[in-house]
């Protein structure tokens, strides 16, 4: 992805998004998958970054609807930003709470446990939640066919560091460049989906 600077002269890159798309069971689903600029320099001077990368994913996600209105989308990944953040709540307007969802509209429900102090990744002892599930609204309204049924946050007492400065963080594999052995300095994030059975 090129990003533009507002001079309109020089650019710079950042990550892809991959968009993963096709049936499952019969549903037109895509899946965007991302990792959003990092928060290096500071949080202030990177989030025009990230802010793009929200735009694509919005623009990416209303061509694909446009394009077949009963598409399904999820947009999956580190964003290095929290619900609340510019990029998710006004770029993308992902909504915390189903009822306040309009048609063509986007549901964050990871909102919830951000509200609650529920993160996937810390530093300097404060959480975010940086890790998130953003879904089309069609996943909330489907009778027939697969509906949203509840995100959550995968972290069992093994993915958490025992000890040592990080102890209570997730259990990261390299500080720096010493090897600590873990899995990840992030807890993954997964949805569940349900339908009706005859």
């Amino acid at each position: 992805m090129i990003i533009y600077e507002q001079d309109g002269t020089s650019r710079n890159f950042t990550r892809d998004v991959l968009v993963v798309g096709g049936e499952y069971d019969g549903d037109p689903m895509y899946i965007l998958v991302n990792h959003w600029p990092s928060r290096s320099g500071g949080e202030a001077r990177s989030a025009p970054y990230r802010n793009a990368a929200a735009l694509l994913c919005k623009n990416l996600t209303d061509s694909l609807r446009n394009a077949n209105p009963d598409a399904k989308i999820v947009i999956m990944g580190d964003l290095n930003d929290d619900p609340t953040s510019p990029s998710v709540d006004d770029m993308l307007a992902a909504e915390g709470k189903v009822n306040r969802v309009r048609k063509g509209g986007l549901y964050n429900p990871m909102w919830e446990f951000y509200r609650k102090g529920i993160g996937t990744t810390a530093w300097r002892d404060a959480w975010s939640l940086f890790d998130q599930i953003i879904i089309s609204d069609n996943w909330l309204n489907e009778r027939e066919s697969y509906r949203f049924y509840q995100a959550y946050i995968h972290n069992p007492n093994y993915l958490v560091q025992k000890t040592g400065h990080f102890i209570g963080y997730p259990n990261r594999t390299f500080t720096g460049d010493k090897y600590l052995g873990g899995f990840s300095d992030h807890f993954p994030v997964y949805m569940a989906i349900i339908k009706p059975i005859d």
